[in-house]
């Protein structure tokens, strides 16, 4: 007999922006976006969760855009903008892999935000294929 949705635990999911400027060498020359995709799905996965990657969330004025849903809060989200540098990337993983339900990090609370195109549910994501430099 196979679970039903609502009995399965929840987990952290993860959804990160590689869309038409996020992600991009182009718009932030000299980041390495392999590196944090790869380290956001690491600590998702730790969690148990896992981590999308989706094209334009129509946030491009935050750019490199993370959404992240904490375990067991099917209706939160957590919109965070200017994931860029190790610090915040690694305070953001650290909440991650604690399965996001904990107040965020002080590196991150600047950076979360109320989504401004269309609407503050989620995305309709446009899934692209996650490339994972080893």
């Amino acid at each position: 007999m196979s679970a039903r949705r609502h009995d399965r635990p929840s987990t952290v999911r993860v959804q990160v922006c590689d869309g038409c400027c996020c992600g991009t060498e182009r718009k932030h020359p000299g980041v390495d976006h392999a590196g944090i995709r790869s380290r956001i799905a690491a600590a998702a996965e730790h969690a148990g969760g896992h981590v999308r990657i989706v094209g334009c969330v129509d946030e491009c004025s935050r750019s490199n855009v993370v959404i992240v849903r904490p375990a067991g809060r099917a209706s939160a989200r957590a919109w965070i903008g200017g994931v860029l540098d190790g610090r915040v990337v690694e305070a953001l993983c650290e909440w991650i892999r604690n399965g996001a339900t904990s107040p965020a990090p002080p590196e991150i609370e600047p950076l979360i935000f109320t989504r401004t195109a269309g609407t503050d549910a989620a995305p309709t994501p446009t899934p692209v294929e996650l490339r994972v430099s080893p």
